[in-house]
């Protein structure tokens, strides 16, 4: 796991679109909205809709403050690294964050739409370790939810553990020995403790890394 180098903002925006695919759709109350609320998402900030493998709509609005901008020098200075205030376009690459979780929660259930996986499955059934310190009855569904109650450490502070673990294996055992402050489903936390388990689950399931999984 990576450390957050920058500030996310989540944005979702539900949109219907009823598109003729031989017509031409109007986008400019999209493009209206972004130019309005570029301000609240940082100054920058690009929106591609796909539809059926074709990218039908891309618009990028780049209007950072000089406010904006210098905060956005102190915290890269604070990171040691250089301050990127390049304009947004269809091939900027950014590290997401949190934005990871659904990701790897969506990768969770094409195991499950393959019968691989249920989300009632208890995670001992895969990973003997969890048993062995009181986790066992955790489920997959649970560990989607941030309903484990593994009382993990803060985000920054566990992100920053996870730097030094080299395999999925030692960030389970980690895991394992982590406390809990509940019963499963009935706690909630914020954490990574319940996607590195379903996570774990799967490589055992696959035999292969989380990482060629995630590619495939």
């Amino acid at each position: 796991m990576k450390k957050i180098c920058i500030k996310s903002v989540i944005l979702s925006l539900f949109i219907s679109l009823s598109i003729d695919g031989n017509a031409q759709t109007n986008f400019s109350k999209i493009d209206t909205w972004l130019a309005d609320n570029a301000d609240k998402m940082g100054g920058r900030v690009i929106l591609m809709i796909y539809k059926d493998g074709k990218v039908i709509y891309s618009h990028a609005e780049n209007e950072m403050t000089r406010r904006q901008k210098m905060v956005g020098k102190f915290m890269a200075k604070r990171q040691g690294k250089e301050a990127n205030t390049a304009d947004y376009n269809s091939t900027t690459r950014l590290q997401i964050a949190s934005c990871s979780k659904w990701l790897s929660a969506a990768l969770v259930m094409t195991f499950v739409d393959e019968g691989k996986l249920r989300l009632t499955d208890t995670v001992g059934k895969y990973l003997p370790v969890l048993s062995q310190h009181g986790k066992g009855n955790i489920n997959i569904s649970q560990c989607l939810s941030h309903l484990t109650a593994i009382k993990a450490a803060p985000l920054k502070e566990s992100l920053g553990e996870m730097k030094d673990i080299n395999s999925m294996d030692e960030a389970i055992e980690k895991i394992a020995d982590l406390p809990m402050e509940g019963e499963p489903g009935k706690v909630f936390r914020y954490s990574s403790a319940g996607l590195q388990i379903a996570g774990a689950v799967m490589e055992k399931i696959s035999n292969k890394s989380f990482e060629t999984l995630f590619a495939e």
